[in-house]
């Protein structure tokens, strides 16, 4: 699943330029997952968000990429911010 999510979201990236076009036409890209599974088994929280960073520094790549996996069983019981709201919708049965 993990490469899978990312030869998808590269795809993002990749689609938005033809040939001849200039690199600054890149736009932001952001790849969000819904799984009804655990998939992030490092810690608790139901939304991750994965970016391209320096290790060392902490600073993010400076172009927007991002891959944000939202795990249903890890979701919280009552909402508390908009994206629990959000996540709600999937919930209901």
């Amino acid at each position: 699943m993990w490469q899978r999510r990312l030869f998808y979201a590269t795809q993002l990236v990749r689609s938005q330029l033809k040939r001849g076009n200039s690199y600054d036409r890149i736009n932001q890209s952001i790849c969000i997952l819904i799984v009804d599974f655990e998939m992030v088994s490092e810690n608790t929280d139901y939304h991750n968000r994965f970016a391209l960073y320096n290790r060392k520094t902490g600073t993010e790549f400076p172009v927007g990429f991002e891959i944000n996996i939202l795990e249903l069983p890890k979701a919280p019981g009552p909402a508390r911010t908009a994206l629990d709201e959000w996540s709600a919708i999937f919930l209901q049965e």
